[in-house]
């Protein structure tokens, strides 16, 4: 299987082969070998994709459709959640567990239906 090593090392700054083996602690042949499609254990490519800070999937080169959603509007909010910063991240979860927090609030002081006894309603974090 050949991986996206030599495109993870150019991205992350090496030019060479020889700059990541040195850089990387790992003898030269083995690396290219890698390169050029020599199979890695599990182990290895566990150790390659932590330093390039990717998932295995990417390291192999696997493409992994997009999941579709039924309602559009949960593949809007993933599809703009993707491009946010850390800081935007962070903003916009704090922004979903209040609207939560609100909602869980509304439907406690909603009057009782009637369908079960009012010690019977639990909240779901």
């Amino acid at each position: 299987m050949k991986t996206r090593l030599q495109e993870l090392r150019k991205a992350a700054g090496f030019k060479s082969a020889k700059a990541f083996a040195e850089s990387y602690g790992v003898n030269l042949n083995t690396y290219t070998g890698y390169e050029q499609g020599k199979p890695l254990s599990l182990e290895q490519a566990w150790a390659f994709a932590d330093f390039f800070d990717c998932s295995l999937d990417e390291l192999a080169g696997r493409d992994r459709p997009k999941r579709d959603y039924a309602d559009p509007q949960q593949a809007q909010l993933n599809a703009m959640y993707e491009r946010l910063e850390d800081s935007g991240k962070s903003a916009a979860l704090g922004s979903i567990r209040g609207i939560l927090d609100q909602q869980g609030r509304d439907k406690s002081s909603a009057p009782d239906s009637g369908a079960g006894h009012q010690g019977d309603r639990r909240r779901t974090a």
